[in-house]
């Protein structure tokens, strides 16, 4: 079951409660263990996963957040980097219908931004990248969850160095586990997320195209051969 403390005087995700002076509660609920996504992924897939592999802050738990803040940008994260821009990392919320109420893992979770269609090539916050040290023609599957504060945002995950075509989905208002397999065709495989063009970047509302991209990931498991 999650857990729930509550922390007042927080800042809204864009910095407006310290704005206008006001109180404000955050609720900081946990979101499911590792052992619960692994057993959810079992059963959707129809197959037998063996222990994660040691994949170092895959689930954004490094650095802890400061307190009294929903989320926070760090100029790196274990494990973790950004083409351009420091990366956002991201707990709780302040109750926003719209927003989920947990990390999908664990207590914090990754942020992306939209892209903008009217500029060009990379932006800072739009992707995330993490590289897995795997075995050669081992299988694997990938465990994730993603969501938003408004659905339509699309959303790629491109795994480098394994045979795994792109896969583009529109992110939902809340937490949906993704179960990707995968076989790596090298040593190392390279996770990456990237956000989607919105026309509508730039206005501020929770219905427009300036919303955050939540990303987290549960691990990643390997395929047990079968009768394990």
């Amino acid at each position: 079951m999650a857990h729930k403390s509550t922390l007042k005087f927080g800042l809204l995700s864009a910095g407006a409660a310290v704005a206008l002076g006001c109180s404000v509660v955050v609720h900081y609920n946990s979101g499911q263990t590792v052992d619960q996504a692994r057993a959810a992924a079992q059963s959707e897939g129809g197959i037998s996963l063996c222990d994660a592999i040691d994949t170092p802050n895959i689930g954004f738990e490094t650095p802890a957040i400061p307190a009294q803040m929903t989320y926070n940008s760090y100029p790196s994260v274990p494990g973790w980097r950004s083409p351009r821009g420091e990366l956002l990392v991201g707990r709780g919320n302040l109750d926003l219908p719209l927003v989920p109420d947990a990390a999908a893992y664990g207590d914090q979770h990754g942020i992306l931004k939209p892209r903008r269609a009217d500029v060009p090539g990379e932006q800072a916050n739009t992707t995330l990248e993490y590289d897995l040290h795997v075995t050669p023609g081992q299988r694997y599957v990938l465990v994730f969850s993603a969501a938003a504060a408004s659905e339509g945002t699309d959303l790629t995950l491109t795994l480098t160095g394994a045979i795994m075509t792109p896969y583009t989905f529109a992110t939902r208002t809340a937490w949906r586990q993704r179960v990707v397999p995968f076989s790596a065709t090298g040593d190392t495989v390279t996770v990456r997320f990237q956000t989607g063009l919105r026309s509508d970047v730039g206005a501020f509302a929770l219905g427009r195209g300036e919303v955050d991209v939540y990303v987290d990931v549960a691990g990643v498991f390997p395929v047990c051969p079968s009768g394990e």
